[in-house]
Order: C-alpha cells, then sequence, then structure tokens
C-alpha cells in the first residue's frame, strides 16, 4: 500500500513500469538496454519496485554462457487500484490490478438525496479498498478544485454548492487518491489503451443522453485548466431555448444533447438513442440538434486545432448519425484544419465510469505528469 507519506514514483520507475507493461517479462539487462539506463540504476530502481510490490521475479532463463538472466515483470497479483466514480443518482466502485484488468465486479450503490453522496461514496470505498490497494482513483462529474479538496459544481451534486472531500480522504486511511472528474478518468484510460507514447494533442468528446463532456490531451499530458475544449464544453452555450441546466444556464450544449432538447423541438418522446438508431436525415428535429452539436465541436477543434478527436458514445455504433455529425463539423473548420483533423470513434457503452476511475489511478502511477492528480496529505 502506498504510504500517504511516500512520493509519487519517480519519472525513471515509472518509465521502466511502461516498458514491462508494453513489452513484457524484461531481464534488468533488457530494460537498461530498452529505458537507455545505467545498468546500476535500472537495478536500484527495480529493487525498490520489487520491494513496493509492483514488480515480481520470474523463473531465471539460460542465455548462452554466464549467469542466467532473471526477467521483471509487473505483479498483478499482489496490489491493486481502487476506482470510485461519483455519478447523478449512484456511486460506482471496482478494483483493477495494475495491467487494467478487472478484478471481481462493479460496485454499485444507489444515492437518494445529492447530499448524500460522499457518505455513499465512503461506504463503497470502505467495502472495495483493502491491504492490498495501493492507489484509489476518484472520478466526479464537473468541476473538482484538488488544492481545496472540493467538488465545486456537478451534476451528481445540483442543489450542493460545494461538497468537501475530507471525509474521503480519511475512509482512504494511509492510501493516496487520484481525483479529477469524469473525462480526465476516461482520457486516461484511452491514453494508456490506445498511446502508450503519444505525440499527439487529442480532444476527447463524451456524448451520452443529457451528457457531454470533453478532455484535452496535449502530448499525452492532460491540460488540468483548459476551459475550452478542455473539460467543460458541455457548458458552452449556444443562443437556442432548452431546459435550464444544473449550471444554471440556458443553452448548454449538454442539454442539446438530450431527448428532452428533441421534445422541446416537436419530437417523439424516446430516449436519444433510439432516436440516432432510427436517423437517416429526414427528421428534422435530428437535423437540427446535429447542427447546433456541431458549432459548439467545430468552434472547439478550430481553436484547440488537435491532431485527432475521439468521439466517446454509443451513437458512433450508427454510421447514417456518426458520418452527417462529423461532416457538419468538417464543413465548419477552417479550411487548414479540415482534412489535418482526424476523426476516430470509441465506444464506452459497455464500460463503467467505475473502471474509468481505476484507469486515472494506474495514469497516475505510470506517467509522472497523471501523478499531479494525486491529493496531498492533509497537514498534521
Amino acid at each position: 500500500m502506498l504510504s500517504s507519506k511516500q512520493p509519487v514514483l519517480p519519472l525513471q520507475q515509472c518509465k521502466i513500469l511502461r516498458i514491462l507493461r508494453s513489452e513484457g517479462p524484461l531481464s534488468r539487462w533488457q530494460l537498461h538496454l530498452r529505458a537507455k539506463l545505467r545498468p546500476n540504476t535500472v537495478g536500484s530502481h527495480v529493487a525498490e519496485l520489487l520491494q513496493q510490490g509492483l514488480l515480481r521475479e520470474q523463473p531465471a532463463e539460460a542465455n548462452g554462457p554466464g549467469r542466467p538472466r532473471v526477467p521483471v515483470t509487473i505483479d498483478t497479483g499482489t496490489l491493486h487500484v481502487v476506482g470510485v466514480a461519483i455519478r447523478p443518482g449512484q456511486v460506482e466502485a471496482c478494483r483493477l490490478n495494475l495491467c487494467g484488468q478487472m478484478l471481481g465486479k462493479v460496485h454499485s450503490l444507489p444515492v437518494a438525496t445529492p447530499t448524500d453522496t460522499v457518505c455513499v461514496a465512503k461506504r463503497l470505498l470502505g467495502k472495495v479498498a483493502n491491504d492490498q490497494t495501493y492507489l484509489v482513483g476518484l472520478s466526479t462529474t464537473g468541476f473538482v478544485d484538488t488544492a481545496a479538496r472540493r467538488i465545486l459544481l456537478s451534476s451528481a451534486l445540483p442543489d450542493e454548492n460545494v461538497a468537501s472531500l475530507d471525509s474521503l480522504i480519511d475512509v482512504a486511511g494511509g492510501r493516496r487518491l487520484a481525483v479529477e472528474n469524469d473525462m480526465h478518468a476516461l482520457a486516461a484510460r484511452w491514453l494508456q489503451e490506445h498511446h502508450r507514447q503519444p505525440t499527439e494533442d487529442v480532444v476527447l468528446v463524451y456524448l451520452e443522453d443529457g451528457q457531454l463532456g470533453s478532455a484535452l490531451l496535449v502530448r499525452g499530458e492532460p491540460n488540468w485548466g483548459c476551459l475550452v475544449g478542455g473539460n467543460e464544453l458541455g457548458h458552452t452555450t449556444l443562443p437556442v431555448e432548452t431546459d435550464r441546466c444544473y449550471c444554471g444556464n440556458v443553452g448548454c450544449m449538454e442539454r442539446i444533447c438530450s431527448s428532452e432538447f428533441l421534445c422541446r423541438q416537436g419530437a417523439q418522446r424516446l430516449p436519444l438513442l433510439e432516436h440516432v438508431s432510427r436517423f437517416d436525415g429526414s427528421q428534422p428535429e435530428m437535423n437540427r440538434m446535429i447542427e447546433l452539436l456541431s458549432i459548439g465541436l467545430a468552434n472547439c477543434v478550430n481553436f484547440v486545432r488537435p491532431h485527432r478527436v475521439v468521439l466517446v458514445s454509443p451513437f458512433t455504433r450508427f454510421n447514417p448519425f456518426t458520418e452527417t455529425l462529423v461532416g457538419a463539423v468538417r464543413s465548419r473548420l477552417m479550411r487548414a484544419l479540415s482534412d489535418r483533423v482526424a476523426f476516430h470513434y470509441w465506444d464506452q457503452g459497455a464500460n463503467s465510469p467505475g473502471e474509468a476511475a481505476g484507469w486515472l489511478a494506474l495514469a497516475a502511477i505510470y506517467y509522472p505528469h497523471w501523478a499531479k492528480a494525486i491529493l496531498e496529505p492533509a497537514e498534521g
């Protein structure tokens, strides 16, 4: 278990862990060659990682004359991370091993009222975490102030001004918490599954009924403070009547991307996924929603100028809708960007928010710049 007084892993140890996760078991000499570190340096770091339980040794392998080399690999059987996700009306939690594989099932508890949210999260964390928990990842919708240990604004807490995370930290005991919003947690998973050594700037956009969020990765590093294209694309407002958003505004893109907005336009009252599955270009209400979404997305892309836009949504299963939306976005991009920006689809519908929160914890282990999400222990 990572003590609250123990610093985050040094950069070179993170590098060794990434190489082993990517390539599998390697000897210390092979790590020296891959990591371009001195043999003695590799030996010292591997010894520390073995002591912490992050690595384990495998049986020695004979490789010609001389002493057999002992491969080391990520230890997936001793320690794990826990992901806890705060969502509107529920809290999820699960365990992942150090390579991101689910251990057991996803645990979920309902939240009767928003004021109970943090208490429910405490109860679930106490149930899932144990002495083998190395790090806890906590995600929530909305704004998180890690310095003040507070959730400032969240759809899970629509009637609350702020929610303190101090009691969650107390339940975690000596374990550290990596805390961020749900889009950064999702971006942490995408980064580790798709680009282990990223060189691109990427905007991830999450679309679901009544939900729209985004995250910006700059060469694999999260842009923690970016507002435009960073993580609050859903609260970009357009001059159109919608239901009032929990943030207090009317016209938020998160409210446009909803079945309620289609009802306002005169469409049949159905889940948005059902409308998307039936879309063939002939529904004026859907065309209006796509037009407005494309305006907001194109403004984000024109401002950020990413190499890639990743649409994370169950909607991407349906080509007519996806192709129409992406075509409308491209038509509004600056000419120099229209052919330069790649669009990638990632259907995360089957994966839980709690699992993504676990990937946030893994990112804080493997990537030093993601360790900024780890809350510092309270003084005294």
